[in-house]
């Protein structure tokens, strides 16, 4: 028998959001992931938190996997929108990734550009810092790419 996977979206007013994700074993009903994300807040500010457990990961990478991340975004003036992320393994110490970006939209294009600071459970490669930059034109289509 396959796994029986569901999704429950709760949306109790305009201004939080709750989401539930789950994956059961198909013969035991066992949990195999559980993912609940919450987001509170209006356009301007807004706050979100996520739990994520694998319980049977599949694959070459087969740790047990219990995380939570949580951003903040807010907008500034009309155009501007900042955000702040940070992302935490809880059998580990210390982050699995931070971060920070931008995003500034107007009639006729919009620009991101975000960084990431990555910690890998890899000795031999260490920490790892990324950005990354997105042109959208509104009516022509985007552009992303690395930017190193």
């Amino acid at each position: 028998m396959s796994d029986i996977v569901g999704r429950v979206d709760l949306v109790p007013h305009n201004f939080i959001d709750i989401n539930y994700r789950f994956r059961l074993n198909g013969f035991s009903t066992t949990p195999r992931r559980n993912d609940v994300r919450l987001r509170v807040g209006a356009p301007i500010f807004s706050v979100s938190a996520e739990y994520f457990l694998l319980e049977e990961p599949q694959g070459e990478f087969g740790d047990r996997r219990e995380e939570v991340s949580g951003t903040i975004r807010t907008l500034v003036g009309d155009r501007v929108t900042l955000n702040a992320r940070h992302r935490r393994d809880l059998n580990q110490v210390g982050p699995l990734e931070y971060g920070a970006g931008f995003f500034y939209q107007d009639e006729c294009f919009g620009w991101q550009f975000d960084w990431t600071r990555k910690f890998t459970r890899d000795e031999e490669v260490g920490e790892s810092d990324s950005f990354f930059s997105r042109l959208v034109f509104k009516y022509l289509g985007d552009f992303s790419a690395p930017t190193f």
